[in-house]
């Protein structure tokens, strides 16, 4: 916008927000219409209410209407030319809507930027500030959003966000371009590694950046990499192209955080009371479903692509679960709770 416009805007007594004026389920499509209007004029194409009526399937009315909130709500520089037999642009002019947010949907803003904003020289931590700073103007008076108002709110930082930054902008440009990546990688307990792989997704998963991938030497398995163990990234110039098989929604969805699988599982554990009370109120994963039992446990069923997340849950909750099926997390369990006997059966060496 530029100063004439915004100096004339500020002038003017304060109107009812385009947000108020107008019922919430229509306030989309007239965004939609006024910045058509708006193209329009900006490209200094003819715009009178016949025209826009016939080429954009607008009423009368609803032209009008939109016409005048563009001028007296937006400030906008719009007046009928009889010269030109159009409606024009006074002055350079840019169209900045009101968005109308909803208490959660500015909640849910706010919480964004104390999440990544809590891990100071990250990425997106370094990128909210400036978002903020754009959307404010932009913001219908009807709105209280503040982030003041959440500094008491604890945000849990990432302590290896400045190790995904140093790769996350070349692996999105990568995963973009559909060019090969080369990486260094290392897991947990393993020397660090070369590999080529191909980005397909990210996905921000257990506070931490994620990639869904397939290895050049494993074209048909998918991977995920966290970006945080990653010690090099380096795009190439060998162009892939997306596998037709690959679905980032399906394996997403049928993993409980970060490990991700090709199986299809059903586990079943029986919770005691406390468990299930819990399970209730933060459900475990989506395909959760708990039914009581005889023995008055509840049977809790996951359908899930990998056995590995929901081991460490089951084991996390001590004698209040007990693995059902299948049998494979079952015996892992045997196995993992006989160790345990054994090393605390011992004396204590300390």
């Amino acid at each position: 916008m530029t100063k004439k416009s915004a100096s004339s805007s500020a002038k003017k007594k304060p109107a009812r927000s385009l947000a108020s004026a107008t019922p919430r389920k229509d306030y989309a499509g007239q965004v939609a219409r006024m910045y058509q209007i708006h193209d329009r004029l900006k490209r200094k194409i003819t715009v009178t209410v016949d025209t826009l009526r016939e080429e954009c399937g607008m009423a009368r009315r609803t032209v009008l209407r939109d016409i005048t909130l563009m001028r007296e709500e937006h400030g906008a520089p719009i007046t009928y030319s009889r010269k030109l037999n159009s409606y024009i642009y006074t002055e350079p002019y840019e169209f900045l809507p009101r968005l109308r947010l909803t208490g959660p949907e500015a909640l849910a803003l706010a919480m964004s930027a104390r999440r990544f904003g809590a891990a100071p020289g990250s990425l997106l931590g370094r990128a909210f500030p400036s978002l903020l700073q754009k959307l404010g103007p932009m913001l219908d008076e009807d709105t209280s959003f503040s982030l003041d108002a959440l500094k008491d709110v604890f945000v849990q930082p990432n302590r290896l966000a400045a190790r995904e930054d140093r790769h996350l902008p070349v692996v999105h440009e990568a995963r973009t371009l559909r060019r090969e990546l080369r990486i260094v990688y290392q897991k947990p307990g393993d020397e660090p590694k070369a590999r080529t792989i191909r980005p397909l997704h990210l996905a921000y998963v257990g506070n931490g950046w994620m990639l869904l991938a397939r290895d050049v030497r494993e074209p048909n398995q998918d991977r995920n990499f966290m970006l945080s163990r990653m010690h090099e990234a380096e795009m190439t110039t060998t162009r892939f192209e997306r596998p037709a098989d690959f679905d980032a929604e399906k394996i997403l969805r049928g993993s409980l955080r970060r490990f991700t699988g090709q199986g299809e599982h059903e586990i079943k554990i029986a919770l005691d009371a406390f468990a299930a009370a819990y399970a209730r109120d933060e459900p475990w994963h989506e395909s959760q479903d708990l039914q009581p039992l005889p023995d008055g446990r509840f049977m809790l069923t996951l359908k899930l692509n990998n056995l590995v997340d929901v081991e460490q849950d089951a084991l996390s909750w001590g004698l209040h679960a007990e693995v059902l099926a299948p049998a494979e997390l079952r015996e892992k369990m045997r196995v993992t709770a006989e160790g345990l006997h054994a090393r605390y059966a011992r004396p204590n060496p300390a």
